[in-house]
């Protein structure tokens, strides 16, 4: 088993940017997130961008490294797939890393409303990293601590097409880089073999969008 088996479709190294946008490639809702000193971070308290294109396949992946893990208490990051759309939180799937907690989870989203299908503990910090594959109706969620360790992966079919991939970020201490995302292939894009652990599960969460994603 292999994750990632795409390469990285930026790097986020270039000259400062805001709002993100390589060359048109981003559109970005809410407020922007943006590129300082070759990193990703939100501009002010939250940022959310959806790359331009949709997926080619609904079978995909999704992943980013945390240069700097978030330090500010409650900080989230989503990496989302399978979306319905590009710039705002519509229905589909994400990977989210939690700070507190330093956990990450995988969820759907119905409409801006968030049900937490899985949550474990991952040890993973500063030159970290998270994501996830969706092939099918099986979510499996990764991290990465200098290499890649799947979690325990999760089953759900309420949207099977191929949509959208972006991000969201409620606050802006995490500096982040190298995102990678695209249909998942039977090619080794880079990542390497990937160990299975279990984590350690937390009961499941049924939540609405709340103060995170920007509406109040």
């Amino acid at each position: 088993m292999a994750f990632p088996t795409q390469p990285v479709i930026d790097t986020c190294t270039r000259a400062d940017e805001n709002p993100l946008a390589f060359g048109g490639r981003w559109l970005n809702g809410i407020s922007s997130l943006k590129i300082a000193s070759n990193r990703l971070r939100a501009d002010t308290g939250e940022g959310l961008a959806g790359w331009v294109n949709i997926a080619a396949s609904p079978d995909v992946e999704a992943y980013i490294r945390m240069d700097t893990a978030p330090t500010n208490a409650g900080e989230q990051f989503y990496f989302f797939a399978r979306m319905t759309s590009a710039a705002s939180i519509s229905s589909g799937y994400a990977v989210r890393f939690d700070k507190d907690a330093n956990r990450v989870a995988v969820l759907r989203i119905d409409s801006g409303a968030l049900t937490t299908l899985a949550a474990d503990f991952a040890p993973t910090g500063d030159g970290g990293g998270f994501g996830f594959s969706i092939t099918g109706n099986v979510l499996q969620r990764y991290y990465y601590d200098g290499a890649w360790h799947a979690l325990d992966a999760v089953t759900d079919g309420t949207y099977p097409n191929a949509g959208y991939f972006s991000m969201y970020t409620n606050n802006n201490s995490g500096r982040y880089s190298q995102i990678g995302a695209g249909p998942v292939s039977s090619v080794l894009g880079g990542g390497g073999s990937v160990s299975a652990t279990g984590g350690i599960h937390e009961p499941l969460l049924g939540r609405g969008i709340g103060r995170g994603f920007g509406w109040r």
